[in-house]
């Protein structure tokens, strides 16, 4: 006689990265953070960005601008000067050790 799992109640589908991290694929690209500058973001040197280049800007939102033909990730600011945005990071991702 099986009296089954209590657990049974609680299933949930499986958890998918893919659908939960990168919305739309197809513009969605990853990043390798180098160094420390964002650290009082909680986002640190070897973490991988998630930056997607649908997403419309959001001042105080984390996004990837080209400076100078070199790729930096900011916080937008509030009134809007002359940037050029690459895209908007939508998930930190980061290994722990």
């Amino acid at each position: 006689m099986s009296f089954g799992s209590h657990a049974a109640d609680y299933k949930q589908n499986k958890l998918d990265l893919n659908r939960l991290l990168i919305p739309h694929p197809e513009a969605t690209y990853f990043v390798k953070m180098q160094g420390n500058a964002l650290c009082r973001e909680g986002i640190f040197d070897g973490d991988i960005l998630a930056v997607d280049r649908t997403l419309l800007p959001q001042p105080g939102r984390l996004a990837v601008i080209e400076t100078d033909s070199e790729f930096k990730v900011t916080r937008l600011p509030g009134r809007s000067k002359e940037i050029k945005l690459w895209g908007m990071v939508s998930a930190v991702i980061r290994k722990l050790k």
